[in-house]
């Protein structure tokens, strides 16, 4: 059974970013682990453990568990930062790469998995996929040479309105040229739920085009704003002609998730308490808790990072 080692899990809860848009209000768990409470002793740790399982090459790809791992802002958070959960030191962020590296992980694109699942191509043994959320500096800057020393590529979910603020064209074509996949994250990061059938094609066909053409690239992925969406917006991103959206729902990602519902983990209160990482993927998928409107409306437009975010390196 294809898993995560244990102290990996822990090392995983404690370090990484939420999820888009935050889940069920992060700030009530007093028990949670803290980003900032890792230790050296978590990464030797991770550094030593031997993989329990591996995930076999060729066809039997059909059948791999992929965990998706959501960051935004690579760089330290400022004092009086709104949502600090959502920024990593790059020192922080370094470590944990290099961990989730010699615990025998192998980063690929989002791309790379469906064709695995559908057609049984080739998959690492241990396949992860590492995502980064709306476009800033610092994940070109800090998290980009990271993942190139590895020979990782990352997966950008881009927010339109960030290129040339938060994020300059150039970075992101540096980016693509390193191997990354370039996905959407919407043009104004708004709660899709609540357009109409205009701005709903402004957010998901219009910004497919106009990425797809300044960038000539695929862009194929979606990554809902604020991990807010339903069955209507599930319809409206396929007739886009996304073939595949990630949600901040926790668990882990397998041939049998809807493609347009694709779960993530992350360390939110909401997948500690569900077992995410604490049970085998099997026990995950099928003990995940949805996240409700009203958890997904707990720390509105969080996701967007605002204040110095949008310039962060």
């Amino acid at each position: 059974m294809f898993g995560l080692p244990a102290v990996l899990l822990v090392l995983v809860l404690a370090l990484f970013a939420g999820g888009c848009g935050g889940v069920d209000n992060a700030s009530s768990d007093a028990g949670a682990t803290s980003a900032a409470a890792a230790t050296p002793e978590d990464l030797r740790q991770v550094a030593v453990a031997p993989p329990d399982s591996t995930t076999p090459r060729g066809r039997s790809g059909r059948r791999a568990r992929v965990p998706i791992l959501m960051y935004h802002v690579i760089a330290a958070a400022p004092a009086g930062e709104a949502y600090p959960e959502l920024w990593v030191p790059p020192e922080r962020f370094a470590a944990q790469m290099e961990a989730v590296a010699r615990a025998g992980y192998e980063a690929v694109t989002l791309e790379q998995v469906l064709a695995g699942w559908d057609d049984g191509a080739p998959l690492p043994e241990r396949p992860i996929v590492i995502t980064f959320d709306d476009g800033y500096i610092s994940q070109s800057v800090n998290a980009g040479p990271v993942l190139e020393r590895l020979g990782w590529p990352g997966v950008l979910y881009l927010t339109l309105r960030n290129i040339g603020d938060s994020i300059p064209e150039a970075s992101v074509r540096k980016l693509l040229r390193a191997g990354w996949e370039l996905g959407a994250h919407s043009a104004t990061h708004p709660d899709l739920r609540t357009l109409d059938a205009t701005g709903s094609e402004r957010e998901l066909d219009d910004v497919r085009d106009e990425l797809r053409e300044r960038f000539d690239a695929p862009v194929d992925a979606f990554c809902f704003p604020a991990g807010k969406y339903d069955a209507s917006v599930i319809d409206a991103v396929r007739a886009a002609g996304y073939t595949s959206a990630t949600t901040v729902d926790p668990g882990w990602a397998d041939a049998d998730t809807p493609r347009f519902e694709l779960r993530g983990c992350g360390s939110t209160p909401a997948t500690r308490r569900t077992g995410c990482w604490r049970r085998s993927p099997r026990s995950a998928s099928a003990t995940t808790v949805r996240r409700t409107p009203a958890a997904a409306a707990a720390r509105p437009g969080s996701c967007a990072a605002p204040g110095p975010a949008r310039h962060a390196t």
